[in-house]
């Protein structure tokens, strides 16, 4: 199945500027690049790109403010449960039900995936947003909010979501 360019939207989500975990910024690092190359060629094509920096968007609101406020305004799309069923979560993972406790994880090296002991990472403004180096355009979309982001889907008719 061929799936059409204005049927589609890619999903950019948490490409931060700054990783706590060394592995995690050179990943970051080199995915930069064919994530760009990928997202430019389909915005061409006519799909809509969502920026998705969780915990990232108030910092980048005042520098993409026609990205952000076309999220808001989609969330009128989607704004009761009868209607969207997006409108019962939330990005921070709050749903019906919230877990009463923390499952143990196998985690070492404080959440990193290497063993080295990392130093407390630096979150800060200028840190806490998307990769400086991922293009953000005009007609693109600025969110974390499920019910923005499935309520900007609705509106654009997009069949299939790619995340990246």
């Amino acid at each position: 199945q061929r799936w059409r360019p204005d049927q589609t939207a890619i999903l950019v989500v948490d490409m931060w500027a700054f990783h706590g975990c060394r592995p995690a910024m050179v990943r970051a690092r080199e995915l930069v690049g064919p994530i760009n190359s990928v997202i430019s060629a389909a915005r061409k094509r006519g799909t809509f790109i969502i920026h998705v920096p969780s915990s990232g968007v108030d910092e980048m609101s005042p520098e993409y403010p026609v990205q952000r406020s076309r999220m808001l305004l989609a969330a009128d799309a989607c704004s009761t449960e009868s209607s969207c069923l997006a409108a019962k979560f939330s990005h921070s993972g709050e749903s019906v039900e919230r877990l009463t406790e923390e499952p143990e994880l196998p985690i070492t090296g404080g959440g990193c995936d290497d063993d080295e002991p990392s130093p407390p990472a630096r979150w800060d403004d200028e840190t806490h947003a998307q990769h400086p180096d991922i293009h953000i355009f005009p007609r693109d979309g600025l969110s974390e909010s499920a019910r923005e982001i499935v309520g900007a889907l609705l509106q654009k008719g997009v069949r299939h979501v790619v995340i990246m």
